[in-house]
């Protein structure tokens, strides 16, 4: 069985969590949140914390 997503807030709840978030690249999400069933099919937001750098 495939792993489904929950994404409870909408999009105004979710960049203010988020400062360094530009809300011109995250418009798109707006009509896709919330979620209450994603598919591993569907694209989600992704925050990344930590950019590890392997030489």
């Amino acid at each position: 069985m495939c792993g489904r997503v929950y994404l409870k807030t909408n999009l105004e709840g979710f960049l203010p969590a988020f400062s360094f978030a530009k809300r011109e690249g995250a418009e798109g999400l707006a009509n896709q949140l919330p979620r209450f069933n994603g598919a591993p099919s569907q694209y989600d937001p992704i925050i990344i914390r930590d950019v590890i750098r392997v030489e």
